[in-house]
């Protein structure tokens, strides 16, 4: 009886262990509950949960937490074991012909044992948060203290991870990838966190790439790009952690299963691909013919450049009641532009002859990494029926029509091939246009070509120092030996922004815009520069000297930040970003009397006060300065600074003298040796290089007092 008795125990412990490890795979990483949790109701789908985020409705307390009773429930369709995934899951609505999917921001790793791709998952949302981050809607928390993060969402710690994500005990389902033929239809707001199969795709540049981490890369997660048979390109993110990451890149062709996603941030954003591993890669075809199969023989154009822009201009063209034209319209034009380094975005210059154009305009797309289908050099075909073509804000532009009727907006991304047509004649070379000094190329008829001009420099690159400045655009003067200036406009998503710019001189390759009424440059990338020169002596300006010694700022007002000149005491001056604003205004500080400068200057203007007369034989320059009373926020107790610079040939190049840390709210004294030469014709100039807030503009400053030793 007593064996009897254990026998059954042991069966029916037995079974019970056999029914607990069907409901719970793991591979010994971590300890799953040995539970099989009671599976509630889903109240929401992922679609739904998407779309509350999306628009403002999904209920949450004031710290931003979900408040209400929400359960969501899908399938898991990664796997952190390789781990090319980390810290996260994604699950979507169905294991077949997906919606929609979601990603949930997870504190541990590895996960792949508690939720295997397939398994069904319910995530409980009451006190978690769900909010867009970095472009995708996600699942995660917001931590305090220490742990938090500067992001939107926080990843969720384990204890908080046992109670909130359920593994169902559903059967473990296959997982049916929806297909596509082109890299474009899987490039979509709804594929995003789902398992996408697209077909006719290769490797860019295996030879080069080799293996799937890049050879040479150097950060956490890097790119190798796949290229489908349209030219469409997209990034695929493979980690330095991925157990496959020196394998080698297959050279052929064939299809691939990825899980899409979606990265955005400032004014950079861009679909994004990841494979669980490389059973996800199947390229077993020969290799595309990318540039063959992403071109088509033209039509023979019925309209010049140059033609439909004069008949824009005369309102000659028939137009439909949006304004889009009506005609049955073919243009030709050479690309001259190139978005690949980031300089250009989301649009493409086009002029009509590879050498001597008559003629340029800009064609606005809502799309990125546009030179991977329209290189630099090749040949198009724009089918302007159903576009719209208007002057915008300086430029001839086509694109859409914005709904004030003049704005031309962008061409949706899933009408780019209707609408700009890649001709399958070879890349040709664009001769830039030669110009021989910058006032020569002030002529609309040269908008949106390429030109060259010789014999220039920039202006102040001691004190600019780099092309650009994170995340805005920047201008950086170019100067010709006549004195003609031009702005050249540097985005700080380029990839060479943060580029030393040189000193010397030389030629500069650029495609030429314009903003309103002001000519700007726009180059494809530092290769453009060629300062190989010694740098030359620009035009000087013919000063007066300082009349007296001391600028007190009470005989003239400048009531705005905009850059002018203002007539004072001493002689001329002009301010930038800044002013000598009115006396009653009681957050400016005064060493004496009721005036002084203020300064602001932001990641675009330089904020300064420069002298357009000489001291002759500066030997100590002494002023007052601190921060002004204004609110600065949070940000008040940042550094108040100021840089000196001087110059000797009228402005010409500049040479800094030092700084000095001020106080806010308080003038304080200082003074600075320059210790010129006795005929040295001494240029002043005061810059305000105080701490940048997250407004892009700096802690403002006050100077008064300014006095001139000889």
């Amino acid at each position: 009886m007593n064996t009897i008795h254990k026998l059954i125990i042991a069966t029916v412990l037995s079974f019970s262990l056999f029914v607990i490890q069907s409901c719970v795979k793991d591979d010994d990483y971590s300890v799953p509950s040995l539970a099989c949790p009671q599976k509630v109701t889903a109240t929401t789908t992922i679609k739904e949960l998407i779309a509350l985020v999306n628009s403002g409705s999904l209920k949450t307390d004031d710290k931003g937490f979900v408040s209400e009773d929400l359960v969501v429930e899908g399938i898991v369709n990664v796997s952190d074991e390789s781990g090319n995934i980390s810290n996260s899951i994604s699950f979507q609505d169905k294991s077949e012909g997906a919606t929609a999917g979601i990603q949930i921001e997870l504190g541990e790793r590895p996960l792949y044992g508690f939720y295997p791709i397939g398994s069904t998952i319910q995530v409980h949302l009451k006190d978690l948060k769900v909010a867009l981050d970095r472009g995708v809607v996600k699942i995660g928390t917001k931590l305090e203290g220490v742990d938090a993060t500067s992001y939107d969402l926080d990843r969720i710690p384990k204890d908080v991870r046992e109670k909130k994500l359920i593994k169902t005990c559903d059967a473990i389902v296959e997982l049916k990838p929806k297909e596509v033929n082109y890299i474009e239809e899987a490039l979509t707001q709804e594929n995003i966190n789902t398992l996408i199969k697209i077909k006719n795709v290769q490797f860019k540049s295996p030879e080069t790439s080799i293996t799937y981490y890049p050879t040479g890369a150097t950060s956490t997660t890097s790119n190798v790009a796949l290229v489908d048979a349209t030219g469409d390109q997209v990034n695929l993110r493979v980690s330095k952690y991925a157990s496959f990451k020196d394998d080698k890149l297959p050279t052929n062709s064939g299809e691939i299963t990825v899980l899409v996603s979606y990265y955005s941030s400032g004014n950079s954003s861009e679909y994004q691909l990841f494979i669980r591993d490389t059973d996800d890669v199947n390229f077993t075809q020969p290799r595309i013919n990318e540039f063959s199969a992403a071109c088509s023989e033209l039509s023979t154009p019925n309209i010049i450049l140059s033609e439909l822009i004069d008949k824009v201009d005369k309102g000659s063209i028939a137009l439909n009641d949006d304004k889009t034209i009506a005609e049955d319209l073919f243009v030709h034009a050479y690309v001259v532009s190139s978005d690949e380094t980031g300089n250009f975005f989301k649009t493409i210059s086009l002029q009509d002859s590879p050498e001597n154009p008559t003629a340029g305009i800009q064609i606005e797309i809502d799309k990125s990494d546009l030179y991977t289908s329209y290189p630099l050099g090749s040949k198009v075909q724009v089918n302007l029926k159903g576009l719209f073509v208007n002057f915008d804000k300086g430029v001839y532009k086509i694109g859409t029509p914005n709904s004030d009727g003049v704005s031309v907006s962008r061409i949706a991304s899933t009408d780019v091939k209707k609408y700009l047509i890649k001709s399958c004649d070879p890349i040709r070379t664009i001769i830039p246009k030669k110009i021989y000094n910058l006032q020569d190329l002030l002529n609309p008829a040269l908008i949106n070509t390429l030109i060259t001009v010789d014999d220039v420099q920039f202006k102040n690159p001691d004190t600019d120092k780099t092309y650009g400045v994170a995340n805005t655009t920047v201008n950086r003067v170019l100067e010709d030996k006549l004195g003609n200036v031009l702005d050249l406009r540097n985005s700080g998503y380029s990839k060479w922004y943060t580029e030393t710019l040189p000193t010397g001189s030389g030629a500069i390759t650029f495609v030429l815009g314009r903003y309103n009424t002001s000519f700007q440059a726009f180059i494809r990338d530092t290769n453009d520069v060629i300062f190989n020169n010694p740098r030359f002596d620009s035009y000087q300006e013919d000063l007066d000297e300082i009349i007296g010694s001391l600028e007190n700022f009470e005989s003239a007002r400048k009531t705005s930040y905009a850059m002018n000149d203002i007539t004072l005491s001493t002689g001329v001056w002009t301010i930038s970003d800044g002013g000598v604003f009115a006396a009653t205004e009681t957050k400016d500080l005064k060493s004496s009397g009721s005036g002084s400068v203020r300064l602001r200057g932001s990641s675009s203007t330089e904020g300064y006060i420069q002298s357009k007369f000489f001291i002759k034989g500066l030997k100590t320059l002494k002023f007052y300065f601190g921060g002004t009373d204004f609110d600065e926020g949070s940000d008040s107790e940042k550094e108040i600074k100021i840089e000196i610079f001087i110059s000797t040939n009228s402005g010409s190049s500049w040479k800094s003298v030092g700084y000095k840390i001020g106080e806010k709210g308080k003038m304080n004294l200082f003074e600075i040796p320059i210790n010129s030469s006795p005929d040295d014709k001494v240029v002043v100039k005061l810059v305000n290089e105080s701490y940048m807030r997250s407004t892009n503009n700096r802690i403002r400053i006050n100077i008064d007092d300014v006095e001139f030793i000889k």
